[in-house]
């Protein structure tokens, strides 16, 4: 059976959340993060190009503090 978790989420602030699969020690990760006027958006990549983790937020004035929200999930 194949270990890959699909699920798609909104968080109760509006929120988009992907979780591809689950981590595991061991892998090489390639994070992105992209901070606009009035969103951030993360990305977790796998050595292969899969998505693992992408996050979006909307920043509300506070960009700083909304990627670290990010990074701590």
């Amino acid at each position: 059976m194949d270990d890959r978790v699909q699920a798609t989420g909104t968080t109760s602030g509006g929120a988009k959340q992907h979780y591809a699969e689950p981590l595991r020690s061991g892998r090489k990760l390639y994070i992105g993060i992209v901070i606009g006027t009035t969103s951030s958006d993360v990305v977790v990549l796998d050595d292969a190009g899969n998505v693992i983790f992408c996050d979006y937020q909307r920043t509300s004035g506070k960009p700083i503090e909304t990627v670290r929200s990010q990074l701590d999930k």
